[in-house]
């Protein structure tokens, strides 16, 4: 059985799989979008962000995941697969798709963080503030105002 913190991971690769499995080119590239199917603007920004390619071949996205998880850590946890081969290869990819689509929320994070910093520094800076040379007058009091209503005259003589 799979671990449990395994099991998403392990879901996931198995929904991506099928779509994938006769790339050639790009697998990083479409995981990313299958996983972003409603998103496809936060899929280019991170595809944009990491120079994913969707004509990248396996190599340069072997490139890639070596970035986030190096070859020798996952050779060592390719001897406990729980992945018949041809989805070991998947799951490495699935893996670092996951940790890119993860990368959304900390860029939101960050750009959330910076405009509050430059909000804040802007309340801070005192600006100088324009004074009148004017004297000083009292405001002004409300006036109180009746509405007349404008009737025929004709209209008028009719009343008893």
């Amino acid at each position: 059985m799979v671990n449990r913190y395994l099991q998403d991971l392990s879901d996931v690769v198995n929904y991506v799989h099928p779509d994938v499995k006769d790339l050639d080119c790009g697998i990083l590239y479409e995981v990313l979008y299958i996983i972003l199917d409603n998103e496809p603007q936060n899929a280019e920004s991170i595809c944009n962000r990491y120079s994913i390619k969707k004509s990248a071949t396996k190599d340069e996205d072997e490139a890639i995941i070596d970035k986030f998880i190096n070859k020798i850590n996952r050779a060592m946890a390719n001897q406990i697969s729980i992945f018949n081969p041809d989805k070991r290869e998947i799951f490495w990819i699935v893996v670092v798709a996951c940790l890119l689509v993860g990368s959304i929320g900390c860029i939101r994070f960050i750009q959330r963080r910076k405009n509050k910093e430059t909000k804040g520094n802007g309340r801070n800076v005192q600006q100088p503030v324009a004074v009148s040379l004017q004297p000083f007058a009292p405001p002004r009091q409300s006036l109180t105002v009746t509405l007349c209503l404008v009737v025929s005259a004709y209209v008028v003589n009719k009343l008893k």
